[in-house]
C-alpha cells in the first residue's frame, strides 16, 4: 500500500503517470488532497479498487474553511466528493482534530460523509510541529483524549477508517509505543528519519530506518518533540502489532471491521 501525502499531490505535473504506474502493479495507492484540483485529476486517473481520493475535512463549512485559512474550500472539496462517488471513485475523508474544536460540528460532518457514501473517515490530532507560530492550535494528549471520547463515542454507526484500537487509543482506553518505523516516509530527499513528522535526517538506504539505535533516542520519554504525539502514522500500526499478541485485540480488529474498512477488502 501506498500513501501520497502533501503539500498538494494534484499539483503534480505527472501525478496520473505516478497513481496509475503504482496501480498497475495491484498496489493500494490512497492520495491525500485538499480537493481544489481533484475533479481535474478525475479526467486522467480512472476509477480502481486499487485507487482511492482522501479528502481533507476538518469540519462543517465555517470550521473547515477556517482550518484552511480560505472560504469556499468546503463547498468544492464537498462537491468534489459527490462527482467522484457518482463517478464510482473510492472515497474517504482526514479531519485533523486541533486544540478548541466543535465536537458537534465535526460528528454533524462525519455523519454528513458518511451518508453520502464515503468509504470510511479518518480521524487523527494535529502534531505539534515547533515551527509553526500559533503553537495553541495543537491539543496536549491529555486534553485530546478527553475530546475524542466526546468525538467517537457519538458516533458508533461512522464506519471509520482507523482500526477500532487505535481509536480505542484516542479514547485513552489503551497505551501504545511508538512504531512509525512501520511506516517509512520517501521523499524526494530520500527516506525520511525517522519518520513523517520529524524529518531529522534523510537516507538513501531504507534499511537504515530499522536500527535499534535510532528508535531509542525517539518515542513518548525519549525526545520531547514526541511527548503529545497521538498519530497514526506512528500508533496505528502499533495497535495491530499489540493485536498479534492478543487473541482478544485481534477478535476486536476482526470483528469491527478493520480489515474490510481496509484497501485488502476494497471490491
Amino acid at each position: 500500500m501506498v500513501s501520497i501525502a502533501g503539500g498538494e499531490p494534484t499539483l503534480h505535473p505527472q501525478i496520473d503517470e505516478i497513481v496509475n504506474r503504482i496501480t498497475d502493479t495491484k498496489k493500494f495507492v490512497y492520495m491525500c488532497t485538499n480537493a481544489l484540483l481533484m475533479e481535474r485529476v478525475m479526467n486522467k486517473i480512472p476509477p480502481s479498487k486499487y485507487f482511492c481520493f482522501v479528502v481533507h475535512l476538518d469540519g462543517m463549512e465555517e470550521a473547515h474553511d477556517k482550518s484552511v485559512y480560505r472560504k469556499g474550500v468546503f463547498k468544492i472539496a464537498t462537491r468534489a466528493i459527490k462527482v467522484a462517488l457518482e463517478k464510482g471513485y473510492r472515497v474517504t475523508t482526514n479531519t485533523t482534530v486541533f486544540n478548541g474544536v466543535d465536537e458537534d460540528d465535526v460528528i454533524e460532518m462525519f455523519e454528513m460523509v458518511t451518508e453520502w457514501g464515503v468509504e470510511g473517515v479518518m480521524v487523527s490530532p494535529g502534531y505539534h510541529f515547533e515551527t509553526i507560530p500559533n503553537q495553541d492550535l495543537f491539543i496536549s494528549r491529555k486534553n485530546a483524549r478527553k475530546v475524542f471520547k466526546n468525538i467517537l463515542d457519538p458516533v458508533r454507526k461512522i464506519r471509520f477508517y482507523n482500526n477500532p484500537l487505535y481509536l480505542d487509543f484516542l479514547r485513552g482506553e489503551q497505551e501504545y509505543q511508538c512504531t512509525a518505523w512501520s511506516n517509512p516516509t520517501y521523499t524526494v530527499m530520500g527516506w525520511r528519519e525517522p519518520c513523517y513528522l520529524l524529518g531529522d535526517r534523510h537516507t538513501q538506504d531504507v534499511n537504515d530506518l530499522y536500527e535499534d539505535a535510532i528508535w531509542e533516542k525517539y518515542g513518548v520519554g525519549n525526545d520531547p518533540r514526541c511527548a503529545n504525539c497521538l498519530m497514526h502514522c506512528g500508533f496505528e500500526s502499533a495497535s495491530i502489532f499489540s493485536a498479534m499478541k492478543s487473541p482478544k485485540a485481534a477478535i476486536k480488529l476482526i470483528k469491527e471491521g478493520a480489515v474490510q474498512n481496509s484497501g485488502v477488502g476494497a471490491g
